[in-house]
């Protein structure tokens, strides 16, 4: 391979530089550790789960007829 020269050395430097500070930084941020100690407690409130009230529409009349074609 020809030696890296310009902006694609720059960049085949900077670029793994920059990752690895990124995992480093994100790893200590987002530990699992770090999640369960920052979490916020819950307020207690009351679930009221009460399905509105529906009625079904009537059965269309065609339904209750035998097959009309035939087949």
């Amino acid at each position: 391979n020809p030696p890296l020269w310009g902006t694609v050395k720059y960049l085949s430097e900077k670029i793994p530089k920059d990752t690895s500070s990124k995992v480093r930084i994100n790893r200590d941020l987002y530990s699992h550790e770090k999640i369960m100690e920052t979490a916020p407690t819950l307020p207690d409130f009351a679930l009221s789960l009460k399905p509105d009230e529906y009625q079904l529409p009537s059965v269309d009349s065609s339904w209750n007829e035998e097959n009309v074609n035939g087949g």
